[in-house]
């Protein structure tokens, strides 16, 4: 027999079984129309009986919620027959509130059910109330935002509170695309918890905490980004649900680290970039797999061996291979995107404490964006492709490249 037909019968059986439990004069009869109603008798079933009883005495007690979730079904059943006989409707819509049986709860709705169509008045349940923490306790409502990961992905958390909950913006931002996906929800406190540990979870030591006005920055900024494709459907409409920042940032919060003077005379700094790429923040970047794959091909042509890309005579052709790989790759669209990862590399870092590499990123930004050099000349994106070639020094630990 099944949980779902045992339910069936102790619902069936309820009336009888509480005849048993209430009259013990007329035992052997209020026996027999239990069994004639295919009540559910076990070999415990005895004992239970003389258990219950004590339960059924008193129906008013705080602890009514703990002892009924205790009971076997076919006394749970019993237990709302009693409740309605006594009129007790007040309990009963209170252990509908309360009880985490979900076979009981169902069986209370539908018994209140039918007393609402006779015309009983029954207390609604109260709406369930977004949790906030206890009282004195506020809620952590800080936003969330992740480094760029190799693909150029990062996560954007945005809660609010709002009468009654938390309203959350979830935002997955792509440095080339803007907005790639989002979700927005109302969510618990212990919701919100979860959602902020599974982000600090998926980049460790690549998360930080940010104000409302930068997080709403971030996604405004990033919803300008339309190069490849427009906004997923519908995210501006679930945007105007967030309630906008009284504030909000004139330019990039990383200047909000330095003084006017330290961001003076950056150049010489850049020919230090290629150290950002060994941070953990940076540690993965490379160009797309397409076309490392098509760097791949054309330096096989050049030198088919490692042996010969690290021969002297071979150099000057493997670097106008790098040279021109760096250049087909970093067009106008991809020297933006990248100046927009290092200047929020450059931010993070400096929250890092790191000032001398943040300025070093902010100082690379700055040369992607202008035209005076070709990307084949700044270290950073040459050390994008040329780190993965061995030198003559650590030929041995160097990563192989994939030849086709």
């Amino acid at each position: 027999m099944s949980i779902l037909d045992d339910q069936k019968r102790a619902r069936k059986g309820a009336k009888a079984l509480l005849r048993l439990l209430l009259d013990k004069s007329n035992f052997d009869a209020n026996l027999d129309a239990y069994t004639a109603a295919d009540g559910i008798i076990d070999r415990d079933f005895l004992n239970h009986l003389e258990k219950m009883r004590p339960a059924f005495q008193s129906v008013d007690e705080e602890s009514l919620s703990e002892r009924i979730d205790g009971m076997p079904p076919a006394f749970q059943e019993a237990m709302l027959e009693h409740l309605i006989e006594q009129e007790r409707f007040d309990l009963l819509a209170k252990l509908r509130d309360s009880s985490k049986n979900k076979p009981l709860v169902k069986s209370i709705k539908q018994r209140l059910h039918a007393l609402k169509t006779k015309g009983v008045d029954i207390a609604k349940k109260e709406p369930k109330a977004w949790k906030l923490g206890v009282a004195g306790e506020d809620v952590d409502l800080a936003c969330l935002v992740t480094a760029y990961d190799v693909r150029g992905q990062r996560i954007i958390l945005w809660p609010q509170k709002e009468p009654g909950g938390i309203r959350v913006m979830q935002v997955l931002e792509t440095d080339r695309a803007g907005i790639a996906n989002y979700q927005l929800s109302h969510v618990s406190r212990s919701r919100l918890k979860e959602l902020c540990q599974q982000v600090r979870a998926t980049s460790p030591d690549r998360t930080f905490e940010i104000d409302e006005p930068t997080a709403h920055w971030l996604i405004r900024r990033a919803m300008r980004r339309k190069t490849s494709k427009t906004s997923p459907e519908g995210f501006t409409t679930s945007l105007s649900y967030m309630t906008a920042p009284e504030t909000a940032p004139e330019r990039h919060p990383f200047f909000e680290h330095f003084k006017p003077i330290e961001l003076e005379k950056q150049d010489a700094r850049v020919k230090d970039s290629a150290k950002i790429l060994d941070h953990d923040l940076a540690r993965g970047w490379s160009i797309g797999q397409r076309e490392l794959r098509d760097f791949q091909i054309k330096l096989n042509r050049v030198a088919p061996t490692l042996e010969q890309a690290r021969e002297p005579a071979n150099r000057s052709k493997v670097n106008a291979t790098i040279d021109e790989a760096i250049d087909e790759y970093f067009t106008d669209e991809m020297r933006e995107a990248f100046a927009q990862r290092l200047m929020d590399t450059a931010w993070f870092l400096a929250q890092q404490g790191d000032k001398n590499l943040a300025l070093t990123a902010f100082a690379t930004a700055e040369s992607l964006t202008s035209d005076q050099q070709a990307a084949s000349r700044v270290p950073f994106c040459r050390d994008l492709i040329a780190r993965l070639l061995p030198t003559d020094d650590d030929a041995a630990d160097a990563p192989e490249i994939i030849t086709t």
